[in-house]
């Protein structure tokens, strides 16, 4: 079974690039609502991962729905099984993992 990617690097961590900058990693999911136990208003959609809680092996789903779907702690193997599905037409959901640029100098003043 593979890693999910949020075990290892929860949404938000910061680590080291090549040049010794930091970067934030960020891990999208695209889940079905009906595996993890939520209301179906729609079979699934991306939402950004918030946090890992290592110790109770959860992920806070930051879901963008708010009005009918309030984030979430959900517990890591269900989430991993939410995302193995397949939609209505018979594509497979996944995940996306995201890092931000190395945050880049300022330019030099090129006042003389």
């Amino acid at each position: 079974e593979a890693a999910f990617p949020a075990k290892q690097e929860p949404a938000t961590t910061s680590s080291s690039s090549a040049g010794g900058q930091e970067g934030k990693h960020y891990v999208m999911v695209n889940y079905s609502r009906v595996v993890v136990g939520q209301i179906l208003f729609s079979g699934g959609h991306y939402a950004p991962i918030g946090g890992f809680h290592p110790e109770l092996d959860k992920v806070l789903i930051l879901d963008v729905n708010t009005r009918r779907y309030p984030s979430v702690w959900a517990d890591l193997p269900l989430v991993w099984d939410a995302v193995h599905t397949q939609t209505g037409n018979g594509a497979w959901r996944g995940y996306l993992r995201l890092q931000a640029p190395p945050p880049t100098a300022p330019p030099a003043d090129s006042e003389q």
